[in-house]
């Protein structure tokens, strides 16, 4: 594919995206992610080796190759064929900006928030509004261009509805996690308790495999 083509696939993509985006809310379910919070917004954060491609949608990486989406490349980009072999450009997506290697909002372009993030205000999709999102424990100040340095809580609103789960603070956001005592399962895919019984039992093996070792 040329680059004329790879332009003209580039353009019709970022239409489609455009048109197709979703606000992240409490009750959004996130593809190949999980929900967070922070001081004024929710986000999906993908899983490990997955990228955006919508706001609630992740998907796993891939090699470059005509008609992928964002795969080989960060959030909220896409990947477009050069005419030398092997080689692509990563592009933002219409309405994003290349900041330092990854895409931001390009009304967050020159905006620092200190303790938190630069997003597209939630409560105003009609008009591209630069807000700051601050880390757990901090909040706007308003006293200083509403960047995230003052101190101020921000109550958890998550829905963490699974068994022995509860909202925590991990990284400065909440995330529904395992209550203590307990571990993610994932291929249950829920959080299981720590079995005393597993532990001893490898105790016991362990000892076994020593004594065997030392007598042989």
């Amino acid at each position: 594919m040329n680059t004329y083509y790879s332009a003209i696939l580039f353009f019709l993509m970022q239409l489609a995206i455009k048109h197709n985006k979703a606000k992240v809310t409490i009750d959004t379910v996130c593809k190949n992610g999980y929900l967070i919070q922070m001081s004024n917004h929710f986000e999906c954060v993908c899983d490990d080796g997955h990228v955006h491609v919508k706001d609630d949608v992740c998907e796993q990486k891939q090699e470059c190759k005509e008609g992928t989406k964002s795969k080989p490349c960060a959030d909220f980009s896409t990947c477009v064929l050069a005419n030398t072999p092997n080689k692509y450009t990563c592009m933002c997506d219409v309405g994003y900006t290349n900041v330092k290697d990854v895409c931001v909002p390009s009304v967050c372009k020159n905006v620092s928030c200190d303790k938190g993030k630069c997003i597209l205000d939630p409560n105003n999709e009609d008009v591209k509004t630069a807000i700051c999102s601050c880390d757990i424990g901090k909040v706007p100040d308003p006293n200083n261009k509403n960047m995230c340095t003052k101190d101020g809580e921000t109550k958890c609103t998550l829905k963490c509805l699974k068994s022995n789960e509860t909202c925590k603070v991990v990284e400065g956001r909440y995330k529904c996690d395992c209550e203590d005592g307990f571990s993610f399962d994932k291929e249950e895919g829920i959080c299981t308790a720590y079995s005393v019984f597993n532990i001893v039992n490898l105790s016991i093996i362990f000892i076994i495999a020593l004594t065997y070792l030392y007598i042989i």
